[in-house]
């Protein structure tokens, strides 16, 4: 079995693994038992866990690029701004939640969820831009607000990130279209 696991497989088990478990359960050697493989089946693909964990969180930020790209495309401003503070109601929270706990161990992982947080506020920022005709940095200002909200959501137990983000997310946008009427 060994010479048929990919380094897809190993990266779905991996990502099932930080979903349902957390981090401790990236143990190399826990990882092969499941698949049937040893530690120089593992080596094969990656170097070393660090790259093993790069390669999973690379799976979570391509996962939420591709899930934005998809919410945004042929919408207005308004409909785009919307769409992404869904997305934040619909993350996975014990994924994102994982993927930030390996960053805290792995700086190439810490490199790439500061690479997605900066998409993600760039993102909201150009959105709030072009709805509420805010100017760059005010924008900016909003967008690294809301992005926060995310984050902190992500950081509640599973059953309350859904909601917690939600209720501040439409203060801060409705405090917004009162100042600044969307046109």
């Amino acid at each position: 079995m060994a010479d048929e696991v990919t380094a897809d497989d190993w990266v779905t088990l991996g990502v099932a693994l930080l979903q349902r478990e957390g981090p401790a359960s990236l143990d190399v050697a826990e990882l092969c038992g499941r698949l049937g493989c040893d530690v120089a089946d593992f080596r094969n693909h990656f170097a070393d866990k660090g790259a093993y964990a790069l390669a999973v969180a690379r799976h979570w930020a391509d996962a939420a690029e591709a899930a934005a790209r998809s919410a945004r495309r042929g919408r207005k401003p308004s409909e785009r701004l919307l769409a992404m503070l869904a997305l934040g109601v619909e993350a996975d929270v014990n994924l994102e939640r994982g993927v930030r706990a390996l960053a805290a161990d792995h700086p190439e992982v810490a490199e790439l969820v500061r690479s997605a947080d900066d998409r993600h506020e760039l993102v909201l920022t150009t959105d709030l831009a072009a709805v509420y005709g805010l100017g760059a940095e005010e924008a900016q200002e909003f967008g690294r607000v809301l992005h926060a909200l995310h984050v902190a959501a992500m950081g509640r137990p599973a059953d309350e990130a859904k909601t917690w983000g939600a209720g501040p997310a439409r203060a801060i946008t409705a405090l917004l279209g009162s100042n600044f009427p969307i046109e």
